[in-house]
């Protein structure tokens, strides 16, 4: 049996809060996600549920956005190219959160 593919929710407008990227990693047990600009990730957080990354990024970074009011569009999970997701990660570590 071929392993599963990893899947990104990529944040459409990113570029709201001056972000160069911004997705959600759908993990086995959990979501990760990271946050990246000028090469650096900034964030790589893991989390439970989607709902809970998707409202940790409003919670981390609400405020930075350009205009009060911005409403986040999220993408649908998709598999990204293997070599883009390598290049946006900062190191490969396991989800920490065992359910």
């Amino acid at each position: 049996m071929k392993p599963e593919r990893p899947c990104i929710s990529f944040l459409l407008n990113a570029y709201h809060y001056f972000f160069d990227c911004v997705f959600i990693l759908k993990d086995d047990l959990c979501f990760r996600l990271v946050v990246n600009h000028r090469g650096q990730v900034l964030t790589d957080r893991y989390y439970r549920t989607l709902r809970g990354a998707r409202a940790a990024f409003v919670r981390l970074y609400g405020d930075k956005a350009w205009e009060k009011g911005i409403k986040n569009l999220w993408s649908h999970f998709y598999p990204p190219d293997s070599r883009w997701l390598r290049k946006k990660i900062s190191g490969s570590r396991p989800c920490p959160i065992r359910l």
